[in-house]
């Protein structure tokens, strides 16, 4: 069996869940993971796990890159300590599988290879990343076997950065499916229950989908919003609800472990993404895998058309309105808790979608095929 070894800085925090769908896909390769630490091990259970120790001792090779970096604005890329520890791993590799593109340029400069390069977000649109990754990127983009983008919008960003077109590929996340499985309903005298979910920062664009319930709820007065996640964005959020007076409306939850987080999802009726690009550039990676667990599990979206949101939603299942346009998000949220007898049939598509386009056979086939692609024009 063909070995495929994946890189990453931390695995696996819990807002990285979908990496590890990534690892553990029913692809024909044995799989391990290179990374300078590790976090919920017993959530993200996998035995092939190896820690790369970074080498930062003063006087090394390292040190001295990072003095010129700060001192003299020379070397202009980032310093890499992990640029010895990583060779040692290189025997008896067929490939690399980085995510990120900090790590991806990691791997290409410690001469490893060949490497493929998942984008996420950050990675591709944060005006600080960008600035301090731009020259590495251009030596990943001429080294990299290939690039991976989780949806079109996103493989665009890419190109438009310097990744070659021909090497740029659009490989979606998977969603988790099970048979626990049911579209939402509202039983009599039943509130209708909003979900917001993920790192409270501002490319969530929260803010905006706390206003947006303050108007819906203008038509629904029992409808509640919960907010799950924790993050920089929250005590602005407590303000916004205090300033709309929604202070017995609005609950905020702390990040569940992943089978918590599926029922929690499971007791909401509709799910609410605002995504917007945050003022430091900050974008979705093409987009929240919280969108992929919700239509999953039947629920109904309400969502901004940000990055690749609309190629991971149904438009049978969704309602989605234009990135920054206030008064379309609140009239899709109005809109959806109006109309709860249209949320069996909106579920059910939105969990048809997913089958045919995120399950893990699919994803893993097209994982397959790049990773073999890969290696024949390697040897080629």
């Amino acid at each position: 069996m063909r070995r495929v070894s994946h890189v990453v800085f931390t695995f696996l925090p819990y807002s990285e869940a979908w990496l590890y769908d990534v690892v553990t896909a029913p692809v024909p390769y044995e799989a391990r993971v290179l990374a300078v630490s590790r976090q919920n091990e017993d959530r993200f259970p996998f035995e092939r796990v190896q820690l790369i120790r970074e080498e930062t001792r003063r006087g090394s090779p390292t040190w001295l890159h990072a003095q010129c970096n700060r001192r003299l604005g020379w070397p202009r890329s980032p310093a890499n300590p992990w640029k010895k520890p990583l060779r040692r791993f290189a025997e008896a590799q067929d490939l690399f599988h980085a995510h990120f593109g900090p790590a991806g340029y990691r791997v290409v400069d410690a001469g490893l290879g060949p490497a493929i390069t998942s984008f996420y977000g950050y990675d591709a649109c944060e005006q600080s990343t960008l600035a301090r990754w731009g020259t590495a990127y251009r030596q990943l983009f001429r080294k990299g076997a290939a690039f991976v983008a989780e949806g079109p919008a996103m493989r665009e960003r890419l190109i438009g950065l310097g990744a070659p077109p021909d090497r740029t590929y659009v490989v979606p996340l998977i969603a988790h499916l099970d048979d626990d499985w049911r579209p939402a309903t509202l039983a009599a005298g039943e509130s209708p229950r909003v979900l917001m979910t993920g790192r409270l920062v501002e490319k969530k664009g929260f803010a905006e989908g706390v206003a947006a319930f303050a108007a819906a709820r203008r038509s629904r007065d029992d409808a509640r919003l919960l907010i799950l996640g924790g993050g920089p964005e929250e005590e602005r959020l407590r303000q916004a609800t205090r300033s709309l007076g929604l202070e017995e409306a609005v609950e905020f939850v702390p990040p569940l472990p992943r089978e918590r987080f599926r029922d929690f999802v499971r007791s909401c009726h509709v799910l609410l993404q605002p995504s917007r690009t945050a003022t430091n550039g900050d974008a979705e990676g093409g987009a929240p895998t919280t969108l992929l667990e919700a239509q999953a599990l039947g629920r109904v979206v309400v969502a901004t058309d940000h990055a690749d949101i609309p190629n991971v939603v149904d438009r049978q299942a969704a309602f989605l309105a234009p990135e920054g346009d206030a008064d379309a998000l609140a009239a899709g949220l109005t809109t959806a808790l109006a109309a709860p007898e249209e949320w069996v049939a909106r579920g059910a598509a939105g969990r048809r979608f997913v089958e045919a386009n995120h399950s893990p056979q699919h994803v893993a086939a097209l994982l397959e095929r790049l990773y073999d692609r890969v290696i024949a024009s390697t040897i080629e």
